[in-house]
């Protein structure tokens, strides 16, 4: 089809993601599945350093709350990184 628009969804990274992208689809639902992946890369790897910072510390902590410290500092800070907005595209 000539001249018509068609609205489509992208996620986006911010300039600071240390991996930038950006995805399209027809469907939120199938990048908001994408952002949720990543939110829970974001989760693992603040875990991973905050577990080794209570090693270095030796600070006797529990898994449970290195997740719940690694998991509140996903959340305020992961979605900054990346976003899901509406676009639309001529064609």
């Amino acid at each position: 089809m000539k001249g018509c628009m068609v609205n489509m969804y992208a996620l986006i990274s911010s300039n600071e993601y240390f991996e930038q992208f950006c995805f399209i689809a027809n469907d939120p639902a199938e990048l908001e599945e994408m952002a949720l992946s990543l939110f829970e890369e974001d989760w693992y790897e603040w875990f991973c350093c905050a577990n080794k910072e209570y090693e270095s510390y030796e600070v006797n902590c529990t898994n449970e709350a290195i997740k719940r410290e690694a998991f509140n500092y996903a959340l305020d800070h992961s979605f900054d990184d990346y976003c899901i907005v509406e676009a639309t595209f001529l064609g």
